[in-house]
């Protein structure tokens, strides 16, 4: 777990005065455990966690971190009102939270329309002219996996998620551990691979609605929505600037412009440095190991053959597995917006 980037003097400067959220995009449940760990040498954060995660033990390992629990889509008006002054309540006093704007996992690999609820509640009495600020910090998050990538993929429609309730999350969750338990006892255990965050320059609520001329104390209930739209889709935007690309990110992206074609390593490093460059023009963050290109190549490769995303069909040639196209674009995705024009297969 590593912090890419930090814009060290801006969150310096926030002072201990206003509240701070972080907003940052929703790529496993770990996202949870991953920014709490990075940030906690600065903050306790409390989040807005899903309610399927009340399920033992996440739920009390959340609930111990500071977790809240949200229904997504409980329209009883006490409940609304009551979730409402719970966060008002908390950002007006100071402790720091951690949203994502999405409101659930993103289950291609891409970022998500934002909801607004949350932010809505945080805006709504807010006073552009009172003393205190609302500060968000924008957090980029990426993973070289996913443990959740499969079932993401297999289960696009949300509904049927929830409709499938705790005892499915317990199956499953007993037969990865099972599972991984089994490997480890016959010594054949692999690490996960890198989980990273970059942590951007923060927005300040009252610099925001200054800029556009907006009081929200002012607006009726339709009209502040278009304005919490607006910042939430700049918010986002700032988050999809600071997705890390990890070596995973890398060779996926160069066996999905071509997944027909062999490629020697040779080949995928000369592709990794170009796609290198591409990246950094566009003012991304690449993770390199070390600053090595050639040892970021060989992880990515070796990653994605142990997992039979990638496959070697004669010694030292590797093709993209036709059956496993869908992850190899669910590891190329939350990246893709820096490579504007690039052909990928299914894109």
């Amino acid at each position: 777990m590593r912090i890419g980037y930090v814009d060290e003097s801006a969150l310096s400067a926030l002072g201990t005065e206003n509240g701070v959220v972080l907003v940052m995009n929703h790529r496993s449940n770990f996202d949870y455990l991953l920014v709490t760990y990075l940030a906690s040498r600065r903050a306790a954060l409390s989040y807005a966690a899903g309610e399927w995660t009340l399920f033992w033990p996440m739920g009390n390992l959340l609930r111990a971190m500071g977790a809240y629990f949200v229904r997504r889509g409980a329209d009883e008006p006490l409940y609304r009102r009551v979730l409402e002054r719970y966060v008002q309540m908390a950002v007006e006093g100071r402790v720091p939270q951690g949203i994502y704007p999405e409101g659930a996992l993103s289950r291609d690999g891409g970022l998500q329309k934002p909801k607004l609820g949350l932010l809505d509640y945080m805006i709504r009495d807010f006073d552009p002219k009172g003393e205190r600020d609302i500060v968000f910090v924008p957090v980029g998050i990426n993973y070289e996996r996913v443990m959740e990538d499969r079932g993401l993929l297999q289960n696009q429609d949300e509904a049927m998620i929830s409709r499938r309730g705790t005892i499915f999350v317990l199956k499953a969750t007993v037969g990865f551990f099972l599972r991984t338990s089994l490997q480890i006892a016959h010594g054949r255990r692999r690490r996960f691979g890198r989980a990273c965050a970059n942590f951007g320059a923060p927005v300040s609520l009252k610099g925001w609605l200054a800029g556009h001329g907006v009081d929200p104390t002012a607006l009726d209930r339709a009209e502040r929505f278009e304005w919490v739209a607006r910042l939430a889709d700049d918010l986002m935007g700032d988050i999809a600037k600071l997705i890390p690309v990890l070596p995973v990110s890398l060779v996926a992206t160069a066996f999905l412009e071509t997944p027909e074609r062999r490629l020697s390593e040779l080949d995928l490093k000369a592709r990794a440095h170009q796609l290198v460059g591409e990246f950094e023009a566009n003012s991304t963050d690449v993770y390199l190991p070390f600053g090595e290109e050639n040892l970021a190549v060989g992880d990515g490769l070796r990653m994605l053959l142990a997992r039979h995303i990638v496959i070697e069909e004669e010694p030292g040639r590797y093709v993209a597995n036709p059956a496993e196209l869908a992850m190899l674009r669910f590891y190329v995705k939350p990246v893709a917006h820096f490579l504007p024009g690039h052909a990928l297969a299914g894109e």
